[in-house]
């Protein structure tokens, strides 16, 4: 019965157009009971914390940990797996899989026509040259599908 009732979850939020940062994910604790951060991978992205000084992941309160990206860091369009390494209240350890991507946006760019022939020529075609499409960032999906318990060695 005690098992049911601390049990470890947690739920990945993707946060489009951050300043600064571009992406951020919210790592969420939806169960019910406390858990501490120790390590994430997004893709080849590896940030570990310190033994002691894991960040913790309460439930109610603040729940959530923020996870910030550049989209530097990223390839659009790429899905990228995600790795939560957990450690819970009582010292049991979870490893949490999920995923991450940014989805392709098409945008349109003005042509810029540099030479007064080529504006001449451009005229007298019937067709508008409306601008050139270039893939750029768009919304960023994210999910978790597995927590297991796990005796993860960093």
């Amino acid at each position: 019965m005690q098992e049911l009732e601390d049990y470890v979850a947690v739920s990945i939020i993707p946060i489009t157009n951050v300043p600064g940062n571009n992406y951020e994910l919210q790592i969420m604790n939806t169960g019910k009971i406390n858990v501490y951060l120790r390590k994430f991978e997004i893709g080849k992205i590896s940030v570990e914390f310190p033994e002691g000084k894991e960040r913790l992941i309460s439930v109610g309160g603040n729940p959530f940990y923020r996870i910030p990206i550049s989209v530097q860091d990223l390839v659009i369009g790429q899905e990228l797996d995600v790795k939560l390494y957990l450690i819970d209240e009582f010292g049991n350890k979870y490893l949490s899989f999920g995923g991450f991507i940014i989805d392709p946006q098409v945008k349109t760019v003005p042509v810029q026509i540099q030479d007064q022939q080529n504006i001449q020529q451009i005229q007298r075609i019937s067709t508008v040259i409306s601008g050139v499409p270039v893939i750029i960032p768009g919304e960023a999906r994210a999910w978790t599908y597995k927590t297991i318990k796990y005796e993860w060695k960093i």
